[in-house]
């Protein structure tokens, strides 16, 4: 008995109940009895039944556990909020937590079918945009209502104008790189002079419009993104729509036609500045004239390939601007998602260009 109440401890089973005001001068009548008596051997040690604690009680519960075989349960569900704050603070063995059933990790087909249902309704959201911003386009050619003045030019500079010192560059390196190896395999054979052919069928049909649209996907797709995708975490994009005004007129559609305007001139100014180059090659390191070697590369090619290498390039220009607007309406959070959105529109425009390269070069051979 103390002033505070008085505590009870008895052995039933392998649990040890210990009930009642568990204070300095209760606590020490517990230890004198189980110090003279032994310390009973039990698996549990309940003190749901605590009214009170201090830290001497505290003291003398880690005593007990430590005397005791093994490392017990302590069940302590039911004491007062105060009493299971003291037991968690202070307690050497804290109290063992109510074992919870982890949840079931997804098997394989499951992970394939979540991953496939969210590609699809991905997929949709694309289809979706893509009819939205070919919709719009091609009335935004009759009609500017709800399209900034001028936004058209403005983009033709930004994707197009711009853009020219950058293709220009690569695509002269490009082709001095193609001419030098071509020539290394040719010059086996005495047939330095087809270095022009090559250049101008490689140039044409591939390296040109695959090679500009990597570049405008590098520079103008991140750009469409990061553009979208930092409107939509500012919340312009919902600003906008409050406004009736359509994000997709507004920002997107100039875009896409700018683009499907520039492109093919890009692709050109590639094409010819790539066979620019080869002819430099040829003049300084294969004895190939100049005039020689425009004959020749004009010989290689004709009217229909240069238009199935423009074409090929608005569809490159036009999976550029859908992507990157597709990656930059799906952000969600805050700054970080803006890079990694960006990053994501770039992969997959390239990864698209590539692909559809592929099947236009597939229907040369249907």
């Amino acid at each position: 008995m103390d002033k505070q109440g008085v505590v009870t401890a008895q052995l039933s089973g392998q649990s040890l109940h210990i009930e009642g005001s568990l204070t300095k001068n209760s606590a020490a009548t517990l230890f004198l009895r189980f110090r003279l008596n032994g310390t009973p051997k039990f698996r549990r040690l309940d003190v749901n039944g605590i009214s009170q604690i201090d830290t001497s009680g505290v003291a003398f519960l880690e005593w007990i556990l430590e005397s005791s075989e093994g490392e017990p349960e302590v069940l302590y569900e039911e004491c007062p909020d105060e009493t299971k704050k003291l037991l968690e603070e202070f307690l050497i063995h804290p109290p063992a937590a109510t074992p919870v059933n982890s949840p079931r990790s997804p098997s394989f087909f499951e992970k394939l079918g979540e991953e496939l249902t969210s590609g699809v309704a991905e997929a949709g959201r694309l289809a979706v945009l893509t009819a939205e911003i070919f919709f719009w386009s091609v009335v935004g050619v009759f009609k500017s209502a709800q399209r900034r003045k001028h936004s058209v030019l403005e983009q033709c500079w930004v994707i197009g104008v711009q853009s020219l010192p950058l293709v220009a560059l690569l695509s002269i390196i490009l082709g001095v790189i193609l001419a030098l190896q071509s020539a290394i395999q040719l010059k086996a054979f005495g047939a330095n002079v087809y270095v022009a052919n090559l250049m101008a069928i490689s140039m044409v049909s591939e390296m040109g419009p695959m090679m500009t649209a990597i570049m405008i996907a590098g520079r103008s797709g991140s750009a469409i993104a990061s553009e979208l995708a930092t409107m939509k975490v500012s919340e312009e994009i919902e600003a906008l729509q409050v406004m009736g005004i359509d994000p997709i007129r507004y920002v997107v559609v100039p875009k896409f036609i700018a683009i499907t305007l520039t492109i093919p001139l890009l692709v050109a100014f590639s094409i010819y500045l790539g066979i620019g180059g080869g002819m430099l090659v040829g003049a300084s390191s294969l004895d190939i004239a100049p005039e020689i070697f425009i004959a020749r590369a004009s010989s290689a090619v004709g009217v229909v390939d240069i238009m199935k290498s423009l074409t090929k390039s608005v569809f490159f220009g036009w999976v550029i601007v859908v992507i990157g607007s597709h990656f930059g309406f799906s952000v969600s959070g805050g700054a970080e998602e803006v890079g990694r959105a960006t990053t994501r529109a770039v992969v997959f425009s390239i990864i698209t260009v590539i692909v559809l390269d592929a099947l236009f070069s597939l229907t040369v051979l249907i």
